[in-house]
């Protein structure tokens, strides 16, 4: 049942739910005249607290699972591409001290600066691509990072044992991510993109 009827449906149930008490009461007649109270948590409070664990656990399985707004495809072939991730700054770079680093408007390279971690960006649900991840890993060199592009970080790790990263609309956007498997990495100032067909 989808989040909104399950909420409808309570309040269906609170508004429906007879009397004021928190409490309904049953009374039983016994044979030899003797009056007995059975008393019965508020079904409206039981459902209530059901819904509200039901939509904890969908959020808390939502914060596992990879939603992009572009598309990413498989990749057909093998290619590379270099990115040249200069910008231009919306807003000043400003130091511990308060000191300005770098204005706004001024074009800055982050990687005059930084080291970056190389990545290795898959499809999550597709476990020809993560049993390669794994062993592309040991490729490289130094600091490196599973992305996935499609699919759950929870189910990754626990049909895979593997940590796995999400990847963001930002940082597909700023690495050019346009198809899966990729692997990305530094080059000087520049990025370098590398497509595998998988």
């Amino acid at each position: 049942m989808k989040t909104k009827q399950i909420v409808i449906f309570v309040l269906f149930c609170i508004m429906f739910a007879p009397g004021k008490s928190s409490v309904a009461k049953l009374v039983v007649y016994e044979g030899d005249g003797q009056a007995y109270e059975i008393a019965e948590g508020d079904k409206t409070k039981e459902v209530a607290e059901l819904t509200r664990n039901y939509i904890e656990s969908k959020k808390s399985e939502d914060r596992h699972k990879v939603r992009l707004k572009n598309t990413i495809l498989k990749a057909e072939r093998d290619r590379s591409k270099r990115v040249d991730v200069t910008h231009v700054l919306k807003e000043n770079i400003v130091g511990n001290n308060g000191e300005i680093l770098k204005r706004a408007g001024d074009k800055y390279n982050p990687l005059e600066n930084v080291t970056m971690t190389n990545l290795i960006i898959i499809d999550g649900e597709n476990e020809d691509q993560i049993d390669w991840a794994i062993e592309k890993e040991k490729e490289f060199s130094g600091n490196t990072k599973i992305l996935i592009a499609k699919g759950s970080t929870k189910d990754a790790k626990n049909l895979h044992g593997i940590r796995v990263y999400r990847l963001r609309d930002d940082m597909q956007e700023f690495f050019q991510i346009t198809h899966i498997p990729c692997t990305v990495s530094q080059d000087g100032k520049e990025l370098v993109v590398n497509e595998y067909n998988i």
